[in-house]
């Protein structure tokens, strides 16, 4: 059922590449006498079959473009050109239409535009309704300022094939439940098949620590100072697959970690320093900790360090870049500004 509140609405006999369309609409809202609230926000709505892109005639829209756009169209391909063309026809119709719309004096926060299932393409249905979201916000703001932002700044919204769009966006969205759905049962299968290995938080950040030093040395910390400082930071995210963060911001974690808490540690451990965050997971093995450092790692802004721990110990590694053709060792410090990384590790065959 249909909750909004119109101010009007009424279908033309009328194609949406009509060139007349925005005068026929002022015709009509002129007619109906139209009396707008000044103290409510509306929006606009216009729909139309989206049938007509099969219609050659479409294309000839006389769409206002620079030069530069012109020769730019010409470059893409005809399926890439149509999409595109179908998105200034819409959205200079939709400029023209609002700019009639200015002398009815009706505040409107969202103008859109959608192609829809309609069989007829000589059909274009119009309405202006109530948008009650912008309407408690021009209510509830104080600032006379952001008052007139929001009873004149204009969002326009293009939906060339809506049922299309929302089609594709529900496969999406069942896609992306689908795949969380059998991360979420591989990972209940992985945490009762394995047998836990519990570990004393202290043992684990005591080892932590003594590897981040061997591979960053600070004069500043012994790993027993490190590891407490590291604790200290430490909020247990998930217990199984374990992930654990830190922040040197927080002066207490919700979740905070004691020194003789027990926990399911995992053979393979990875972690990852940004500037004021780091966070310590679990990796399944060598491969997918390679894949965390080469693809998601060092690319990523603010990683400072990376250390792979095996059992606890420190598992060495070194990092490569292509230099034209030639594949030659690089620091962790150099990792961010090198375009396709190797590694090999040190201690370990991987």
């Amino acid at each position: 059922m249909d909750s909004n509140k119109y101010l009007c609405r009424f279908s033309l006999d009328r194609r949406i590449d009509d060139m007349d369309l925005p005068n026929a609409i002022k015709r009509n809202l002129d007619s109906m006498q139209i009396q707008p609230d000044p103290e409510t926000i509306y929006s606009v709505g216009l729909s139309f079959s989206s049938k007509i892109y099969n219609d050659q005639a479409f294309y000839k829209y006389p769409v206002d473009l620079k030069e530069v756009e012109i020769e730019r169209l010409k470059k893409q391909s005809k399926h890439n050109r149509m999409k595109a063309i179908i998105g200034h026809v819409l959205s200079q119709q939709l400029n023209r239409i609002c700019n009639e719309l200015a002398q009815f004096h009706i505040s409107y926060r969202n103008a859109s535009i959608s192609g829809e299932d309609f069989d007829e393409i000589q059909r274009v249905d119009f309405c202006i309704y109530e948008d009650n979201t912008a309407t408690e916000a021009f209510h509830a703001e104080n600032d006379q300022k952001h008052k007139r932002c929001l009873t004149e700044m204009t969002v326009h919204s293009i939906m060339p094939d809506r049922p299309a769009m929302e089609k594709q966006a529900a496969e999406w969205l069942a896609k992306i439940m689908l795949e969380q759905m059998r991360t979420e049962s591989f990972k209940e299968w992985e945490k009762e098949k394995h047998t836990p290995n519990l570990v004393q938080a202290e043992k684990i950040f005591l080892a932590l620590a003594s590897a981040i030093l061997k591979v960053q040395p600070d004069q500043r910390f012994t790993p027993e100072a490190l590891s407490k400082d590291l604790l200290f930071q430490a909020e247990l995210k998930t217990d199984w697959p374990l992930e654990i963060v830190g922040d040197g911001h927080v002066f207490q974690p919700e979740k905070q970690i004691k020194a003789d808490d027990l926990i399911d540690c995992p053979e393979f451990l990875i972690y990852i320093k940004y500037r004021h965050l780091w966070t310590l997971k679990k990796a399944s093995d060598l491969d997918e900790a390679k894949r965390t450092i080469l693809y998601k790692g060092y690319n990523e802004n603010g990683v400072e360090l990376i250390v792979v721990l095996h059992n606890l110990d420190l598992v060495n590694y070194d990092l490569f870049k292509d230099n034209n053709g030639e594949i030659i060792p690089i620091s962790k410090e150099e990792a961010h500004s090198a375009q396709k990384l190797f590694l090999s590790w040190r201690d370990i065959k991987a």
